[in-house]
């Protein structure tokens, strides 16, 4: 499905969600959200991943939507109640030995995810990183010049679904470029 990204009533909109983010909470097909004129093919494609099923099937669209694009892999990571363990007063050195520990685990998904889905080569870079999820995609779609964001979509329970995902949410209203919205795996 393809649905512009704004209505035709923003304060509307603020107030009850876009029709873009409304028949994503009731559809369980790829939706594309498109932000800007068409100016050719999609040419820079950034996939933010987490390494879920939901991610590996965003990635697989993605190469199938924009097969002779570059393909950027963000991996962007926080240590699990960091900020309790700074509050708690946990030495830096053991925040950052989990951070490290965090990293490393990252670091061997990636391979694993590029390698099950047979993508390693030219034409795909990786990167991961630690902070805030949609603060980072963001960062990232801009500069590397992203004309599409494939992301998936969490939602296998009825809060989950109602959220859409905390980070689909921001990175659907953060996002410049085209956002290509991938659902659950097996929804």
């Amino acid at each position: 499905m393809v649905v512009g990204a704004y209505g035709m009533h923003p304060l509307r909109d603020f107030a009850i969600g876009t029709c873009a983010e409304r028949l994503l909470h009731r559809t369980d097909r790829p939706v594309l959200v498109v932000k800007r004129k068409p100016a050719g093919p999609y040419r820079q494609v950034l996939a933010p991943v987490d390494f879920s099923p939901d991610a590996r099937a965003a990635v697989s669209l993605a190469r199938q939507v924009a097969p002779n694009a570059e393909l950027h892999l963000l991996h962007a990571f926080e240590v699990a109640f960091e900020s309790k363990l700074r509050f708690a007063g946990v030495a830096d050195e053991e925040i950052h030995r989990h951070r490290a520990q965090a990293r490393e685990s990252a670091v061997g998904g990636m391979e694993q995810m590029i390698a099950e889905l047979g993508i390693a080569g030219a034409g795909v870079s990786r990167t991961i990183t630690h902070g805030y999820p949609p603060r980072l995609i963001a960062e990232t779609e801009k500069q590397i010049g992203a004309d599409l964001v494939v992301i998936g979509k969490h939602g296998r329970s009825a809060l989950e679904d109602l959220l859409l995902g905390s980070v689909t949410l921001h990175t659907l209203a953060a996002a410049d470029c085209d956002v290509l919205v991938v659902p659950a795996a097996g929804s």
